[in-house]
């Protein structure tokens, strides 16, 4: 039924969209959901009872209550309250900056999800990605209604997420939105900053900082115990002493397994004695190759061979 100024009266007029409002993407904004979902919230007990003369101020209160988010469910497909919120805020269109409050806001995260959703469907895609971005720092679980009515566990992120990579989610055909290098492209949109880039730069500053401690620290225990640079010991100190196998064959057997046992302290010991034994036997002439041969014979013939001819 029609008035005499020829506008719709009776039930019709709650479900008409403020005369004032803009269209948005070249239509009515109600039009963003499909037809058929607009008339299952029409028909919803709770679009008449509690959606009825909301306005932007009052619609808050509502949008606190939410316990879940969705499209439709059941067999015979439900609209959700969240799903009806959607559609009121599509007819009332409130300022963006009332929209922009429920997206700031961190205490009802059912409200936040509500105010990025309409943002989605009304936005700019620079405004998009600008202000639902931040949204993936957010971590809290929320619960979203599936169609055959049993609910299932997500988080803000991934809701968030969905929104900006599918073209489709809670029932409605999304409006096209650009990929973000496409808009870095064309200079909409400053690169890409990870929120976490300050925390992982505070953490690697950290690192830096315990490894130059710990390599200070090294320094002072090298200048302490006298270590040298490469971790060799410093000149007069001690290592364990091991006979070479020319000593241990004039020293005879037992004097050589007791002093290999025992570590003792002998010529070589430390690095000066070292210089000293070098010294010593640079002073020493070379023996004659008759003592060579010599020897050589003494060698053979305990083993049992014929002696060398000089």
């Amino acid at each position: 039924a029609r008035g005499p100024l020829g506008r719709e009266r009776g039930p019709g007029m709650a479900n008409a969209t403020d005369p004032l409002a803009r269209s948005v993407h070249g239509q009515n904004p109600q039009n963003l959901v499909e037809n058929i979902l607009r008339q299952k919230i029409y028909e919803q007990p709770y679009w008449k009872d509690q959606c009825f003369a909301l306005t932007a101020e009052t619609l808050v209160e509502r949008a606190v209550e939410l316990r879940c988010v969705g499209g439709t469910f059941g067999g015979t497909r439900k609209a959700t309250r969240f799903m009806c919120l959607v559609l009121k805020m599509l007819q009332i269109q409130p300022e963006t900056e009332i929209v922009l409050e429920y997206i700031r806001q961190e205490d009802y995260k059912y409200a936040r999800l509500l105010g990025a959703f309409y943002l989605r469907l009304v936005g700019r895609p620079p405004e998009i990605y600008q202000y639902l971005e931040p949204l993936y720092n957010d971590y809290r679980r929320v619960r979203e209604v599936l169609p055959d009515g049993s609910y299932r566990l997500t988080h803000v992120d991934e809701v968030v997420h969905a929104m900006l990579s599918q073209d489709y989610k809670f029932d409605i055909a999304l409006p096209r939105l650009p990929l973000r290098k496409t808009l870095e492209g064309a200079g909409f949109l400053k690169p890409w900053k990870s929120p976490l880039m300050q925390e992982y730069l505070a953490r690697h500053e950290e690192e830096k900082a315990r490894k130059a401690a710990q390599q200070q620290l090294r320094a002072t225990e090298r200048a302490t115990t006298g270590t040298g640079a490469e971790g060799q010991p410093a000149e007069g100190d001690t290592i364990r002493y091991v006979p070479s196998r020319l000593e241990r064959e004039a020293m005879g057997p037992a004097a050589a397994a007791a002093a290999v046992a025992a570590g003792k302290k002998g010529p070589g010991s430390s690095k000066r004695g070292r210089e000293e034994r070098e010294a010593a036997t640079a002073t020493q002439e070379p023996p004659s190759a008759a003592d060579e041969i010599a020897q050589a014979n003494a060698l053979r013939a305990k083993l049992g061979l014929k002696p060398l001819k000089p």
